[in-house]
């Protein structure tokens, strides 16, 4: 009953788990972000990020800081320790803002923690529902932007699991009071003037209560514009007996704000809605809890579809009451469509590592049948499969665990190991039974003879699982999911196997030896019946059936009145009891059947697999005894394997993590910085469709500039845009995927105003560059020349492409220098000058008009139709209201300069950083490359070159993936010298593992597999995996020197007994691991799982460990007998003892 409570336990806790595509990566990471609108990016950074970078410089458990200045904003990065209490750094970070003094036109800071789960995991396009009219356009996109912000997002943030939703795209509504500089001069006013009188005439405030008897009255003051007229009438300024009024000086309308970004789907104007959900949401529910909200649910969406065809009724009643999906109450005004949906490559992946699994487990299964040919043991075993998975689910609920491709991935990769103690728990009690054990003593004695080994080769796989649980950085956060979901499942598997399977093996139901009707014994008696005597089968089923009926039915039936009602329940009990028995006969009968068709179709494989097990069980033990004869040719034939294998290493590639493929990328183009937003809009609405015209593109998706809050590592800008390919079903293979990312990559450059591209696709990780040149120092000078200089020689990099540095020119700058005398000949405040060239360039918005539920922004500004070039804003009134009009050229000049567009900081020093991708070559090898490549370049003293990026954060990777496989070792070393209480026997045993990574060198050079995080965690695996075929070898050969055989012939006698068990527990686990690598893909329907999302980044780790278990068991079977004859000789007493 244990069991059976902790399997539903672990099946109700499944219920309850979140799916994700990755486990939950807490990037330790913040972001201050100050706005300050205008400001250059050396303003920003002299004045803000200084400022701020200063303040939380100490912070606890700061690593590194950085900075990004730009105009108008400010980001300052934050890394802290893995591990670090981030609530805590917040409010700590908080607390230290308070005390930092900033300009007064500067917002406040704003702390944002960075996430890479962060993207959205929904896009939406929000269409018009027609077509619209010639001069309607402005109109169709202003409704569909105010129907995304006042109504969509509000109905939607309101949904469980719903972070923020963020709106681009469409025109945001807004007043513009357009003043005309010469006649607001003429009258004595500047903008400001306008402005406060704005202000204070739109008037909306409490004035306190009047008692007037019994009746109190709220007292209010309500003077708020009703439209735009009443905005044009307002009377600024009496002249005389003329009243000067807006109208007069300035043109009002109702128009739109100036856009920042445009939104196009296959070529038409959309605004987007991008969904983000709250750390630790279930991404699937989410999803499809929006998806249902926006567009509805299958039935809704059937509903909607039978009343919107032509002539179709009115829904009744009830009929609206299930219609409750946003896009059939907005169908008048606009139709939705999923432009990208995160949760739909998720659920395909973790879908298809479920299938992997299940497959594996049916593999698993089918071996251990070839190997036992015994239906009843083979079903025993097979039941540790789902139980010890079922209850796995539990510790992944209790310890925040969710389903992902990791944690699914750890399942699949111990479903081969799963049945490994059942197998050796119930040869043992097999083997009690053939001594003369009864069926309760057999299971009793035979457990606790293998308990403690079984208990001892678990802990030897468990133990390499602990590092991995305690390591740090990305590999510790993306794989510690997996340690959790195996450890669980071995240490689940150990209790089945030392509880279920001895209970299983002591029912008299699965007792194959008993010949009663308790038993499955009969099918047997069954099928020989019908084979010796086919013809009396049928008149003997007859007689079978009506001893069984009569059994049930009258058994217990008495004659006589007294005994009618005894006899009548009797013999209704008895019909149940026999329909149970006839429904459980029928169901074991169609198995059976199930089973001799099985039989049938696999005549030939097994005919085929008897003839090899034969002709291998035939040469292996002549073989094993050439080698003890022969141990130094052994000895030197491994050496030289190993030694090869060493020699092809240097060759393999590295990476940090493998590219995940998704049927989609984005290009990011940029065009000349300063270019207008239109002008990038046609450039890249023209390219746009020649990629859409591609036969592998299924639709396109531009985004051109981007919106002012949101938050980019790169510089973008009206000269930037975003264009998103997905491709069609057909052509989302990761060839067909890399072809049609060449030839988008050749239409975008061709383009003579294209500067530069960039091909990204999406990805769970929030990673650096693959290669990143940090270039420190002070003089932003000297840092642009040497990136420059770093830039031209990456360049000839064999290998790299998108090779770009941070330094960019910024926008043409027109800056104005007072002279100071001038300004005091004139008694002209300079701050007050500024600000009124700021009002009539820029704008600023000083009060809003109230509609319905809306508020509209009231924008004061200089008319951009007579502000039109520098010379005009030169020729502005700095004096309006003197005597003698001052123009602004008589105090001040204009410079043209184009400073730079973004000044970066890392820790107390300006950088620039220099990146590049990969065309395909390892980053070991780029690393080398580019070390040569700068290796004669020289600097200035106080300019400093260093490689960072993910070159970077793969040599942290690598160096603490070596320490966890080194501590693997050293405790799979403790676990097996308390278990064989041997300090030389552990080594023996050791070299297993150098004999594994032979196998995994030689497989990832076959098949160009570069080394990365998720191979080296394969590699860990494989050092508490492939110990086990050692363990079980040494201790057969410490069983027969115990009987008092040499070394030799102890040797040879466990070689051949424990080829059978070696043999069948490798095979479990490569057939387990074999649907993960992709390799079934061309066989029909195995071919359906294992290869679809998210196969690169299992794919390595499950060929590491079939590679390396593989190869380690064959010469295992050669070898570690050869290094036990020669390491332990024996001794009077039979003991071993060490050769000096």
């Amino acid at each position: 009953m244990v069991i059976v409570a902790l399997t539903v336990f672990g099946l109700v806790s499944l219920a309850k788990l979140p799916m994700d595509l990755l486990p939950e990566i807490s990037y330790p990471t913040l972001t201050v972000r100050t706005a300050f609108p205008g400001a250059a990016p050396e303003d920003v950074e002299d004045r803000i990020s200084n400022r701020v970078g200063e303040a939380v410089s100490t912070i606890p458990g700061l690593v590194r800081s950085s900075s990004m200045s730009r105009a108008g904003s400010s980001d300052v990065l934050l890394e802290l320790d893995w591990g670090s209490n981030m609530t805590m750094a917040v409010q700590d970070i908080r607390d230290r803002l308070d005390n930092v003094q900033l300009p007064r036109d500067a917002e406040r800071p704003l702390i944002l923690r960075y996430d890479p789960n962060l993207d959205p995991i929904l896009r939406i396009s929000i269409r018009p529902a027609g077509d619209v009219a010639p001069g309607q356009e402005l109109e169709a996109l202003t409704t569909l932007r105010w129907l995304a912000e006042k109504r969509i997002k509000r109905e939607l943030e309101g949904l469980s699991g719903v972070a923020a939703i963020g709106v681009r795209g469409g025109l945001r509504e807004e007043i513009v009071v357009a003043v005309d500089p010469e006649a607001l001069t003429a009258q004595g006013l500047d903008p400001a003037a306008i402005g406060q009188r704005l202000a204070a005439e739109n008037l909306n405030a409490s004035s306190g209560e009047v008692l007037e008897g019994s009746t109190r009255f709220l007292v209010r003051t309500l003077n708020e514009f009703k439209d735009v007229d009443e905005i044009r009438r307002l009377a600024l300024v009496r002249r005389g007996a003329a009243t000067v009024r807006i109208g007069d000086v300035a043109r009002v309308e109702r128009t739109h704000a100036e856009r920042e970004v445009i939104m196009r789907i296959d070529g038409s104007e959309a605004v987007e809605l991008a969904i983000y959900r709250e750390a630790g949401a279930n991404i699937v529910d989410v999803a499809q809890r929006l998806r249902e909200a926006i567009l509805g649910t299958p039935e809704q969406i059937q509903l909607a579809a039978k009343f919107s065809a032509p002539g179709a009724p009115k829904p009744r009643w009830d009929e609206r009451q299930k219609l409750t999906q946003i896009a059939w109450h907005m169908r008048e005004d606009a139709r939705f469509s999923v432009l990208s949906d995160q949760s739909t490559f998720i659920a395909a992946a973790v879908q298809d590592v479920r299938d992997s699994a299940l497959l594996g487990a049916l593999l698993s299964v089918l071996v251990i049948w070839v190997f036992l040919r015994r239906v009843v043991p083979t079903l025993v075993i097979a039941l540790a499969i789902p139980i010890s998975v079922a209850t796995t689910f539990a510790p992944m609920f209790l310890m925040d665990v969710s389903l992902n491709i990791m944690s699914l991935g750890g399942l699949a990769l111990g479903v081969g190991m799963l049945v490994d103690n059942a197998i050796v728990v119930l040869e043992s009690i097999s083997r009690c039974r053939e001594e003369g054990d009864s069926q309760v003593q057999a299971a009793i004695r035979g457990v606790g003879e293998v308990a403690g080994a079984i208990t001892a080769s678990t802990l030897t796989t468990v133990a390499v699982f602990a590092p991995i649980v305690f390591m740090e950085g990305i590999a510790g956060q993306i794989f510690g999911d997996q340690a959790v979901t195996v450890v669980s499942a071995l240490l689940v598997s150990l209790l089945v196997a030392v509880l279920f399977i001895p209970m299983l093996s002591a029912l008299p139901v699965l007792d194959e030896s008993n010949q009663s009707g308790e038993s499955l014994s009969w099918l047997k008696t069954a099928g020989k019946f019908l084979r010796q005597r086919p013809l009396a089968a049928p008149m003997h089923g007859l007689k079978v059936s009506w001893s069984v009926t009569k059994e049930f039915l009258f058994a217990d039936w008495q004659w006589g009145w007294a005994q009618i009602i005894p006899s009548l329940l009797g013999l209704l009990g008895g019909l149940l009891r026999l329909t149970a028995f006839v429904s459980l006969r029928a169901f074991a009968l169609a198995l059976a059947m199930a089973y001799g068709i099985f039989l049938v179709i696999s005549y030939i494989p097994r005919k085929i697999f008897d003839f090899l097990w034969a002709a291998l069980d035939r040469a292996y033990p002549p073989l094993l005894k050439l080698s003890l004869g022969s141990p130094m040719i052994v000895m030197l034939g491994a050496l030289g394997l190993g030694w090869f294998a060493f020699e092809r290493a240097k060759g393999l590639g590295l990476e940090l993590l493998p590219e995940i493929h998704q049927g989609e990328f984005t290009a990011h183009v940029a065009l000349e910085v300063g270019t207008p937003l239109a002008v990038t809009d046609r450039v890249l609405q023209n390219l746009a469709r020649e990629v859409r015209s591609l036969e592998e593109v299924d639709s396109c998706a531009l985004t051109t500039g981007v919106e002012a809050d949101t938050l980019t590592r790169e510089i973008e800008g009206d000269h930037t845009a975003r264009l998103m390919a997905r491709l069609t079903s057909s052509s989302s293979a990761a060839q067909d995927e890399d072809l049609v990312v060449q030839r988008v990559r050749a239409i975008l450059e061709s383009h003579p105003e294209v500067r530069r591209v960039e091909i990204t696709r999406p990805t769970p990780f929030a990673l650096d560059s693959p290669i990143a040149v940090e270039i420190t120092g002070y003089d932003l000078d000297e840092l642009a020349a040497v990136a420059s200089d770093v830039r031209l020689r990456l360049e000839g990099v064999e290998g790299l492409t998108d090779v770009r540095t941070s330094i960019q020119p910024g926008h043409p700058e027109a800056r104005l220098v007072f002279d100071r005398d001038r300004t005091l000949e004139f008694g002209l405040d300079l701050g007050k000058v500024s600000e009124l060239v700021r009002d009539q360039v820029q704008g600023n918005v000083s009060t809003r008009l109230l509609d319905g539920d809306d508020r509209i922004d009231i924008r004061v500004r200089g008319d951009e139709g007579m502000l039109n070039s520098v010379q005009a804003v030169k020729a502005l009134v700095v004096n309006p209201g003197a005597d003698s009009p001052v123009p602004l050229s008589a105090v001040a000049t204009v410079e043209i300069v184009r400073g730079p567009a973004e000044i970066r900081r890392i820790g107390n020093s300006r950088a620039a950083l220099v990146t590049a991708a990969s065309t395909g070559m390892d980053l070991g090898g780029l690393g080398e490359r580019i070390e040569t490549a700068l290796a004669d370049m020289v600097t200035p003293p106080e300019v400093t070159v260093t490689i960072g990026g993910q070159k970077r954060e793969m040599d942290a990777g690598t160096r603490n993936l070596q320490q966890a496989l080194l501590l693997a070792i050293f405790l799979v070393y403790v676990v097996m010298a308390t278990q064989f209480e041997s300090l030389i026997q552990p080594f023996v045993i050791l070299f297993s593992v150098p004999l594994a990574a032979v196998g995994v060198i030689l497989a990832l050079d076959l098949l160009s597999i570069p080394v990365s995080v998720v191979v080296l965690i394969g590699a860990i695996l494989l050092a508490g995996i492939v110990v086990n075929n050692a363990i079980v070898l040494v201790d057969r050969i410490n069983q027969g020197r115990a009987k008092g055989m040499d070394s030799i012939a102890a040797a040879t006698e466990a070689g051949s007994a424990r080829l059978r068990p070696i043999l069948m527990t490798t095979a479990t686990t490569v057939l387990g691991l074999l649907p993960l690598t992709g390799w079934l893909e061309s066989i029909p329907i195995l071919g359906m799982v294992g290869a679809g999302e998210g196969s690169e980044l299992r794919a390595p780790m499950a060929i590491a460990v079939i590679a390396g278990l593989s190869m380690s068991t064959l010469l295992t079977l050669l070898v570690i007998p050869v290094v036990y004859s020669l390491f332990v000789r024996d001794t009077d007493k039979g003991k071993e003892s060490i050769e000096n």
